[in-house]
């Protein structure tokens, strides 16, 4: 529901001014937008004509659907009541109330079912559209800023020592819009090496940043930055962060080496690819038919991510030698047993601080891990990020 450009007739009038209430306790900006936490609450996010749009309550949209099913239920039901009235007599009509009664209560669990089930797919619906409309203003409506407004926004938070500096340096203003690293991104994401191309070929509406005073040393820093931006990808795709840390490491080499532009522009590409292709390899190596033994492993381990799982547990549990599982499961997988548990007990908690919100100690405590601090340590070599990093970066719940 819209609030203040589209009222429903059945809206209670309460949630009418509850609407009114939060809309106006907002102060956002263009392409901000706020997510519907519950079945209760509103969302809104804000258009590029500067209005507000309002949605919610999604319960006030399934309970008045539910409720015209209930009421069109209780009219049947009575037809055929009256019907048994006059056709039957005390006993039958007993017979036909007792069953009314069965199918009303199997009806309500039913109903309650349902509800929650519409609820949910609601809600999810309701913030991927608040979602897509403010990719869309953000990524394409969101007017190009001049460069002297850049200037005075950006310099009240350079320190007084740096002003003389950046005063030099040009920013080059407007700057590739945020759908170009996006499309990167996905492209990368995607494993195929066809739509990395493509991504690259995208047209740029802006131009590159100045990051350096000498253009090759700036275009250098381009490369760099490229090459951050797809090994945290390829990370977060399942890639070992060692190993993407050391194909990482040598493209930082090879950018060091350019000594042109046109060849800085070209390593990006290809940097780009080279982490395309490991993350197809990877995925590629993952779906490959594995023997039973290892299939039944990972089945325990994913069952066992709240628990101290250990090798000879599982091989207890397999009725193999702990050795013969270590050997079969590392030959298959890539991984000794003990870093395959610790890699998805570290997936599960990138799951529990996106779409919780529960404290970091209670989630390194649910994961079995040794301490807070254990727990941090390894999902930052795991991720390249502090689990507070990850949540701000990734929680379904930010705001804004």
């Amino acid at each position: 529901m819209l609030c203040e450009t589209y009222h429903d007739s059945k809206l209670d009038h309460a949630v009418s001014e509850r609407a009114e209430q939060f809309a106006q306790s907002l102060h956002l900006d263009l392409g901000d937008r706020i997510y519907l936490r519950g079945s209760n609450d509103f969302g809104a996010v804000v258009l590029p004509d500067s209005s507000l749009v309002v949605l919610g309550p999604i319960s006030a949209c399934v309970y008045a659907t539910t409720a015209d099913t209930d009421d069109r239920d209780d009219v049947a039901e009575k037809n055929n009541a009256n019907y048994t009235d006059t056709e039957s007599d005390a006993k039958s009509k007993s017979q036909v109330a007792n069953v009314h009664k069965k199918k009303h209560r199997k009806r309500s669990t039913a109903e309650h079912r349902l509800r929650a089930q519409m609820q949910g797919m609601a809600l999810r619906g309701a913030n991927m559209w608040l979602d897509m409309i403010s990719e869309i203003v953000v990524h394409q409506e969101l007017p190009a800023i001049e460069e002297t407004q850049l200037y005075s926004g950006v310099d009240p938070l350079i320190p007084a020592p740096l002003k003389k500096i950046t005063r030099e340096i040009k920013l080059n203003a407007p700057h590739n819009q945020y759908r170009y690293e996006l499309a990167i991104v996905e492209a990368v994401n995607s494993g195929d090496d066809d739509k990395v191309r493509r991504a690259f070929d995208v047209p740029k509406l802006g131009k590159f940043g100045v990051l350096a005073k000498d253009p090759l040393r700036s275009m250098q820093n381009h490369v760099h930055n490229l090459n951050s931006l797809v090994s945290r990808v390829a990370i977060r795709a399942g890639i070992l962060p060692e190993k993407a840390y050391a194909l990482s490491d040598k493209f930082f080499l090879a950018a060091e080496e350019c000594q042109t532009i046109e060849q800085c522009i070209e390593l990006r590409t290809h940097c780009a690819r080279a982490f395309a292709a490991m993350i197809r390899e990877y995925r590629a190596q993952s779906t490959k038919e594995l023997p039973l033994l290892v299939k039944n492993a990972k089945l325990l381990i994913s069952r066992s991510l709240y628990t101290t799982c250990k090798e000879r547990e599982l091989a207890t549990h397999l009725n193999v030698s702990a050795e013969h599982l270590s050997r079969v499961f590392k030959q298959e997988v890539g991984l000794t047993i003990s870093a395959y548990i610790r890699q998805e007990k570290l997936k599960e908690a990138q799951t529990l601080l996106s779409d919780t919100i529960e404290h970091v100690s209670d989630i390194a405590k649910l994961l079995c891990f040794q301490s807070p601090t254990h727990f941090t340590r390894c999902f930052k070599e795991f991720t390249g990020l502090t689990p507070r990093q990850y949540r701000l970066e990734h929680s379904t719940f930010h705001q804004g």
